[in-house]
Protein backbone atom coordinates (compact mmCIF):
# COMPACT_ATOMS: atom_id res chain seq x y z
CA UNK A 1 0.00 0.00 0.00
CA UNK A 2 1.41 3.34 -1.05
CA UNK A 3 0.94 6.49 0.93
CA UNK A 4 -0.13 9.57 -0.97
CA UNK A 5 2.03 12.67 -0.91
CA UNK A 6 -0.67 14.82 0.66
CA UNK A 7 -1.22 12.49 3.66
CA UNK A 8 0.65 13.18 6.89
CA UNK A 9 2.55 10.28 8.44
CA UNK A 10 1.04 8.64 11.48
CA UNK A 11 2.62 10.08 14.61
CA UNK A 12 4.46 7.54 16.75
CA UNK A 13 4.68 8.09 20.48
CA UNK A 14 8.19 9.11 21.48
CA UNK A 15 9.30 10.02 17.97
CA UNK A 16 9.47 13.49 16.50
CA UNK A 17 8.10 16.62 18.10
CA UNK A 18 7.30 16.62 21.76
CA UNK A 19 10.21 14.46 22.90
CA UNK A 20 12.32 17.30 24.28
CA UNK A 21 11.58 18.85 27.65
CA UNK A 22 12.94 22.31 28.41
CA UNK A 23 14.03 22.02 32.02
CA UNK A 24 15.82 25.34 32.48
CA UNK A 25 17.02 28.06 30.12
CA UNK A 26 19.58 26.36 27.89
CA UNK A 27 18.92 22.89 29.33
CA UNK A 28 16.72 20.29 27.68
CA UNK A 29 16.15 16.56 28.11
CA UNK A 30 15.41 14.26 25.21
CA UNK A 31 12.91 11.83 26.71
CA UNK A 32 13.35 9.07 24.10
CA UNK A 33 17.14 8.78 24.16
CA UNK A 34 17.53 9.99 27.80
CA UNK A 35 20.15 12.56 26.76
CA UNK A 36 20.60 15.82 28.68
CA UNK A 37 21.68 18.70 26.45
CA UNK A 38 23.19 21.83 27.97
CA UNK A 39 23.86 24.75 25.63
CA UNK A 40 26.84 26.98 26.28
CA UNK A 41 25.59 30.41 27.23
CA UNK A 42 24.47 29.33 30.70
CA UNK A 43 24.30 31.84 33.52
CA UNK A 44 26.60 31.09 36.43
CA UNK A 45 23.73 30.90 38.92
CA UNK A 46 21.87 28.45 36.66
CA UNK A 47 24.98 26.31 36.50
CA UNK A 48 25.26 26.44 40.30
CA UNK A 49 21.62 25.35 40.51
CA UNK A 50 22.40 22.38 38.24
CA UNK A 51 25.37 21.44 40.43
CA UNK A 52 23.27 21.86 43.58
CA UNK A 53 20.51 19.63 42.19
CA UNK A 54 23.08 16.99 41.23
CA UNK A 55 24.86 17.11 44.60
CA UNK A 56 21.57 16.89 46.47
CA UNK A 57 20.42 13.94 44.38
CA UNK A 58 23.72 12.08 44.85
CA UNK A 59 23.67 12.64 48.62
CA UNK A 60 20.03 11.69 49.13
CA UNK A 61 20.34 8.48 47.06
CA UNK A 62 23.67 7.44 48.58
CA UNK A 63 23.74 4.29 50.71
CA UNK A 64 27.30 4.59 52.00
CA UNK A 65 29.49 7.07 53.82
CA UNK A 66 31.07 8.75 50.80
CA UNK A 67 29.87 10.02 47.44
CA UNK A 68 32.43 10.25 44.66
CA UNK A 69 31.96 13.26 42.43
CA UNK A 70 32.75 13.79 38.76
CA UNK A 71 31.42 16.67 36.72
CA UNK A 72 29.40 14.50 34.32
CA UNK A 73 28.04 12.41 37.20
CA UNK A 74 26.77 15.56 38.92
CA UNK A 75 25.10 16.80 35.72
CA UNK A 76 23.49 13.39 35.08
CA UNK A 77 22.11 13.30 38.62
CA UNK A 78 20.64 16.82 38.45
CA UNK A 79 17.22 15.68 37.18
CA UNK A 80 17.20 12.10 38.46
CA UNK A 81 14.39 12.66 40.97
CA UNK A 82 11.93 13.98 38.37
CA UNK A 83 12.86 12.17 35.15
CA UNK A 84 14.86 9.08 36.10
CA UNK A 85 18.27 8.08 34.88
CA UNK A 86 20.00 10.15 32.20
CA UNK A 87 22.22 8.08 29.90
CA UNK A 88 24.55 10.83 28.76
CA UNK A 89 25.18 14.55 28.86
CA UNK A 90 25.85 16.47 25.64
CA UNK A 91 27.46 19.78 26.49
CA UNK A 92 30.42 21.87 25.41
CA UNK A 93 33.65 21.20 27.27
CA UNK A 94 33.51 24.66 28.83
CA UNK A 95 30.50 23.61 30.97
CA UNK A 96 32.41 20.56 32.26
CA UNK A 97 35.37 22.84 33.00
CA UNK A 98 33.13 25.21 34.97
CA UNK A 99 31.74 22.32 37.04
CA UNK A 100 35.32 21.15 37.70
CA UNK A 101 36.17 24.70 38.81
CA UNK A 102 33.28 24.62 41.30
CA UNK A 103 34.53 21.27 42.63
CA UNK A 104 38.06 22.65 42.93
CA UNK A 105 36.77 25.65 44.91
CA UNK A 106 34.79 23.36 47.22
CA UNK A 107 37.98 21.41 47.87
CA UNK A 108 39.83 24.65 48.66
CA UNK A 109 37.07 25.48 51.15
CA UNK A 110 37.59 22.08 52.81
CA UNK A 111 34.08 20.84 52.04
CA UNK A 112 35.15 17.95 49.79
CA UNK A 113 38.30 15.84 49.48
CA UNK A 114 40.27 14.58 46.51
CA UNK A 115 41.11 10.87 46.60
CA UNK A 116 43.15 9.32 43.77
CA UNK A 117 42.20 12.11 41.37
CA UNK A 118 38.46 11.89 42.13
CA UNK A 119 36.57 14.30 44.35
CA UNK A 120 34.88 12.71 47.34
CA UNK A 121 32.14 14.05 49.59
CA UNK A 122 32.31 12.24 52.96
CA UNK A 123 29.37 12.00 55.30
CA UNK A 124 31.33 13.97 57.93
CA UNK A 125 31.53 17.07 55.70
CA UNK A 126 29.28 20.04 56.51
CA UNK A 127 28.31 20.11 52.82
CA UNK A 128 26.68 16.67 53.24
CA UNK A 129 24.25 17.98 55.86
CA UNK A 130 23.50 21.12 53.87
CA UNK A 131 22.85 19.09 50.71
CA UNK A 132 20.65 16.57 52.49
CA UNK A 133 18.55 19.03 54.51
CA UNK A 134 18.04 21.94 52.12
CA UNK A 135 16.32 22.69 48.84
CA UNK A 136 18.37 22.92 45.64
CA UNK A 137 18.00 26.72 45.64
CA UNK A 138 19.29 27.00 49.20
CA UNK A 139 22.20 24.72 48.35
CA UNK A 140 22.98 26.80 45.23
CA UNK A 141 23.03 29.96 47.38
CA UNK A 142 25.34 28.21 49.87
CA UNK A 143 27.68 27.19 47.02
CA UNK A 144 27.63 30.73 45.60
CA UNK A 145 28.49 32.29 48.96
CA UNK A 146 31.24 29.74 49.60
CA UNK A 147 32.87 30.28 46.21
CA UNK A 148 32.56 34.07 46.38
CA UNK A 149 34.20 34.23 49.81
CA UNK A 150 37.15 32.24 48.45
CA UNK A 151 37.55 34.58 45.49
CA UNK A 152 37.45 37.64 47.71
Amino acid sequence: MKQGLNVDPTPVRGVGAGTKLKLMPGVELDTTSRVLRINYPVEYKSLLLLVARGLRSLVTHNRGNTTYLKSTKILKAAFYDEYGQVKSVHTPVVIITQVNYILRKLKEAGLIDKVDGVYALPKTSPLWDVAKNSTPRELAEFLFETIMTLEG
